[in-house]
């Protein structure tokens, strides 16, 4: 396979989910292992739920936000932010991720798009 010269590159985006950040001890909301297997998403998305249960949220993200307390960036996290900090002025990069948890700002990326929103943020 022929490495890509992102020397050639003036714009560059990447994408990431929720698989990034299983290395650093989150779990996904979606698949083996993923929270929306425990909890219904659908009743937990909707704005009634959050009138009617309030501590059923609080509690959810209660949980995520201590588990966030203490994770770290994994490689992945460690790479992409070193892959944007030796990119040349004249390039811009942009990390989107679905990711609610924050560790690509703790990793060193700087210009990070949360999709999703931030954990750390109500």
């Amino acid at each position: 396979m022929k490495a890509i010269n992102f020397a050639h590159y003036r714009k560059i985006v990447v994408l990431t989910g929720a698989g990034v950040s299983v290395a650093s001890g989150i779990r996904p909301f979606r698949g083996q292992g993923g929270l929306w297997n425990e909890i219904n998403p659908l009743e937990y998305a909707d704005c009634s739920f959050l009138q009617t249960n309030p501590m059923a949220i609080w509690k959810l993200y209660g949980d995520l936000r201590r588990l966030l307390a203490s994770a770290q960036p994994n490689a992945a996290h460690i790479k992409l932010a070193e892959f944007e900090a030796q990119l040349s002025p004249d390039q811009q990069f942009t990390l989107i991720t679905q990711n609610i948890d924050g560790l690509h700002q703790l990793a060193g990326s700087s210009n990070v798009v949360e999709i999703h929103g931030s954990a750390h943020h109500t």
